[in-house]
């Protein structure tokens, strides 16, 4: 079985986000993308080594969710704030992207490990 390797599933991650943004913020998809990008470049070491753990089995999608969520803070959005979204649409957005995320890793894993 050929397991699911994180570069890929990160390329369908901002897929799959720019065209969420964009059916809410069309005009913004360059600022959506950048904030996107510097959350992944940051914490990538850590959600490279928790994908491989989800695929061997070593924690559980629970847990991966609890350890997601205690980064996915610093995906704040700053680009879109300096261009005058509201905080509510930026909470709202930055949830949207964070169980998007979530979603397509733990999905993924399971359907690698079934």
């Amino acid at each position: 079985m050929k397991k699911l390797q994180y570069t890929p599933l990160v390329k369908a991650f901002k897929r799959d986000a720019i065209e969420l943004v964009g059916e809410q913020l069309p005009g913004k998809l360059h600022l959506v993308r950048q904030d996107i990008n510097g959350f992944l470049r940051k914490e990538e070491k850590k959600l490279r080594r928790w994908h491989k753990a989800l695929l061997l089995n070593i924690i559980t999608s629970e847990e991966f969710g609890r350890l997601f969520n205690g980064i996915s803070k610093s995906l704040a959005l700053k680009k879109l704030k300096v261009a005058g979204l509201s905080v509510e649409q930026l909470v709202e957005l930055a949830q949207l992207l964070r169980k998007l995320f979530r979603a397509m890793m733990i999905t993924c894993t399971q359907n690698e490990n079934s």
